[in-house]
C-alpha cells in the first residue's frame, strides 16, 4: 500500500508537469505514456511512426523524422538549383508545403523537373546586322547564339564583353545579350598610269557607305583622259563599299594650236591686303571699332577680343563682318550659332598672326595664327600667301554628332547677289591644328597613319540649291600634312551665290570630330565675265 501511494504521488507531480509519464529501468526509458486520468490512474502508451522518403533526386524533402501517432506536420519539397517542384509521386496532390497526419509509417516521393530560362537576344543597331532569336532553354543545357553582320559591317562583341561568335552559353539563369556591330573600313588605293604627266589625290581608308572624291591632277605637259574603268568624271565621287583601286590614265598634252579663243573671263583676287581695300568705311558698333582697311579687322588679342567675342551684344545688323566691295564682291559675317553671333560659334576672321613654332604658339589662344616655316610670331607679318601680310582664318564644323550644336556653317557669298565661279583659293594649316595633328592634346589624339582631315566647300545657287562640292586634304596621315600655302581648285562648284565651308575627319574622341576645325585661306580668285 505504501508503494502504491508513493507511485501515485510521483504520477501526480508528473501529470502537473507534462501530462506524460516515462518508465525508467536501469537508467533507460523503456516506455512513454499519456496519462488519461488521475482518478483511475489510467495510461496509454505513445506510438511513434517514421515519416521518410524514397530516393529523391534533384531536390530534397524537408520535415522527415519520427513522429507520435496522430501528430500533424508539414513537409516541404525543396528543389535543387535549376529545378522546380512538379508534384508528389505518392499522391495526386501538388500541395507544397504538404500537411500530413501521422497514422502509420509513411514513405514520401517528390518529383522535380528542370526549370527553363530565357536567353533574350537583340542587336544595338538593326541596320548593321541580326542575331539568333530569343529562346527559352532548360537549365544546364548548351545554347548557341550567332550574330550575322550585314554588308559593310562586322561583328565587334557581345554586350557583356565576349567576342566569340558563334557563342555557346551554359544556361543557368535568364540572360539578356546584345550583339554589337561596327562599320567596316575599306582601303581606297589610287595610281597614275604615267606619273610623269599626273598623280591622284584621295587615297586612304574610309568607312563603308561614305562618299569621297578622287582628283586626277595633271603635271606640266600632261593631260588626264579617263579612269581605267572608262569613267571621265574628275573629280570623281565614289561611294565606298569595298577595297578598291582607281587608276587615272594620263597622256602627254597635245601642243596647243595657235589662235585658240581667249578666255571669256578675267580673274579678280581677294587679297585681304590694305592696299587693295576698296570698301567704304563702316562701324562695328558692338565693339566701337571703325573699319577702314583690312588690318582694322584683325582682333587683338587672338582669343576673347571684343571684336570676335563681345557676348550677347551683336545682332544680324551689328556683328563682325567684312565685304570686298568694288572688287570681288565677296562678303562674310559671323553665322548665328549657340544663340549669338560670336566667333566660338564659327566664322571667318581676318588675321596677320604667323609662327613657325607650332609647339609654343599651338594652343586655342593662338587660334588666328597660320603656320609659316620662316615666320617669327609678332614680328614678320608676312604669313599670307606669297609673303603678303593678311589672310582669313576659318573656324567651325558640323559632324552630325549629338554633341555638336552648330546650326550654320561659316560661309562667303556675293553680296551684290550676282552668282559667279570662284576659280580657286590658297589654303594652309593653323599652328593650333598643326600642333594637335603632330602631338595631340587633352581633347584629341595625334594623327595616326590612317587618320585624315579635310576642308569641304559646298556651293549654292541663288535659290539655295546645292551646286557641287570640293574637298582638299589638310592632312592625310602624319607624313602628308599641309604646311605651306596650297592651291585649292573650286571650279567644280560652278556658279555660286554662296559657299559654306566645313571641316571633316577621322579623329573622334567619343564626342564627335576632335581635331581643331581651323584652316587659313588667302588670294581668293573669282571669274568675271568679259564684256
Amino acid at each position: 500500500m505504501k508503494k502504491i501511494l508513493s507511485l501515485l504521488s510521483i504520477l501526480f507531480i508528473t501529470v502537473c508537469a507534462s501530462a506524460q509519464m516515462y518508465i525508467w529501468h536501469n537508467g533507460q526509458i523503456i516506455g512513454e505514456y499519456d496519462i488519461l486520468g488521475l482518478d483511475s490512474v489510467s495510461f496509454r502508451k505513445i506510438v511513434y511512426h517514421t515519416v521518410g522518403a524514397n530516393d529523391v533526386s534533384n531536390g530534397e524533402i524537408v520535415g522527415l523524422g519520427n513522429y507520435p501517432e496522430g501528430a500533424t506536420l508539414n513537409v516541404t519539397a525543396e528543389p535543387a538549383r535549376g529545378y522546380i517542384f512538379k508534384g508528389w509521386c505518392d499522391t495526386e496532390s501538388a500541395e507544397n508545403p504538404r500537411a500530413i497526419t501521422v497514422t502509420k509509417d509513411i514513405t514520401l516521393c517528390a518529383t522535380f523537373v528542370k526549370d527553363t530560362f530565357t536567353i533574350a537576344t537583340s542587336v544595338a543597331n538593326e541596320a548593321m546586322g541580326s542575331v539568333t532569336e530569343t529562346a527559352r532553354i532548360p537549365f544546364g543545357e548548351n545554347h548557341t547564339i550567332t550574330a550575322t553582320a550585314n554588308e559593310g559591317y562586322r561583328f565587334a562583341s557581345w554586350s557583356d564583353g565576349y567576342t566569340e561568335n558563334p557563342r555557346t552559353i551554359v544556361v543557368e539563369a535568364d540572360k539578356n545579350i546584345t550583339a554589337l556591330f561596327i562599320t567596316e573600313i575599306f582601303n581606297i588605293t589610287t595610281a597614275a598610269s604615267n606619273d610623269t604627266y599626273g598623280y591622284v589625290v584621295g587615297a586612304g581608308t574610309y568607312p563603308y557607305g561614305s562618299t569621297i572624291s578622287l582628283y586626277a591632277c595633271t603635271e606640266e605637259g600632261g593631260k588626264f583622259t579617263q579612269w581605267s574603268d572608262g569613267s571621265t568624271e574628275n573629280p570623281r565621287r565614289v561611294v565606298v563599299a569595298t577595297d578598291s583601286l582607281f587608276i587615272a590614265e594620263f597622256v602627254e598634252k597635245e601642243i596647243e594650236q595657235p589662235n585658240e579663243p581667249e578666255l571669256n573671263y578675267e580673274l579678280r583676287i581677294l587679297t585681304f591686303e590694305d592696299a587693295d581695300a576698296k570698301f567704304a568705311e563702316y562701324e562695328l558698333e558692338y565693339c566701337s571699332e571703325t573699319i577702314k582697311t583690312w588690318s582694322d579687322l584683325v582682333a587683338t588679342p587672338e582669343y576673347m577680343a571684343d571684336m570676335l567675342y563681345a557676348m550677347f551684344t551683336q545682332s544680324e545688323d551689328d556683328r563682325y563682318a567684312w565685304y570686298d566691295e568694288g572688287n570681288t564682291f565677296l562678303a562674310s559675317e559671323l553665322p548665328y550659332n549657340f544663340y549669338d553671333y560670336v566667333y566660338w560659334g564659327g566664322g571667318h576672321a581676318i588675321s596677320n598672326y604667323a609662327s613657325s613654332d607650332y609647339t609654343t604658339h599651338g594652343t586655342y589662344e593662338n587660334q588666328l595664327t597660320v603656320y609659316g616655316a620662316n615666320q617669327t610670331y609678332g614680328e614678320t607679318l608676312t604669313g599670307g600667301h606669297n609673303g603678303s601680310k593678311n589672310f582669313c582664318m576659318h573656324f567651325g564644323y558640323k559632324d552630325g554628332s549629338p554633341y555638336n550644336g552648330t546650326e550654320n556653317l561659316p560661309y562667303i557669298y556675293f553680296k551684290d547677289e550676282t552668282p559667279r565661279v570662284i576659280d580657286h583659293m590658297y589654303v594652309n594649316n593653323s599652328t593650333y591644328a598643326l600642333s594637335c595633328y603632330m602631338d595631340g592634346n587633352g581633347l584629341t589624339a595625334k594623327i595616326g597613319p590612317e587618320d585624315w582631315v579635310k576642308a569641304v566647300a559646298i556651293g549654292y545657287d541663288a535659290d539655295g540649291n546645292e551646286t557641287g562640292r570640293a574637298e582638299i586634304y589638310l592632312c592625310n596621315g602624319p607624313e602628308n600634312i599641309v604646311t605651306e600655302w596650297t592651291k585649292w581648285d573650286l571650279t567644280s562648284l560652278g556658279k555660286v551665290a554662296k559657299v559654306d565651308f566645313n571641316i571633316i575627319g577621322s579623329s573622334d574622341n567619343g564626342y564627335g570630330f576632335s581635331q581643331p576645325a581651323y584652316f587659313a585661306y588667302d588670294d581668293v580668285a573669282v571669274r568675271f565675265d568679259k564684256k
